[in-house]
């Protein structure tokens, strides 16, 4: 039996509480509630949405007036 469905058991049909679960179990009583609620599944994950790490063209282009002031012109023509 695997640990969540262990979980479940132990609080269903046994009663134990979710602290005595934890403690026998040696986890989180975080991770013991959302087993027992139901709200979290170890075999499904949500995906995670995370904004890209690199500046697309479009982006370096759009700031590119914004940099280039800053650096000044010098340093500009150099990359350039």
């Amino acid at each position: 039996m695997d640990q969540y469905h262990l979980i479940r058991h132990l609080y269903l049909v046994e009663g134990m509480s979710q602290r005595a679960i934890a403690k026998q179990l040696g986890i989180s009583r975080n991770t013991v509630r959302r087993y027992c609620k139901g709200e979290q599944v170890p075999w499904e994950r949500k995906p995670v949405k995370r904004a890209p790490s690199v500046i697309t063209p479009g982006e370096a282009l759009s700031l590119l007036p914004t940099w280039s002031s800053r650096v000044g012109q010098k340093s500009f023509r150099i990359l350039c």
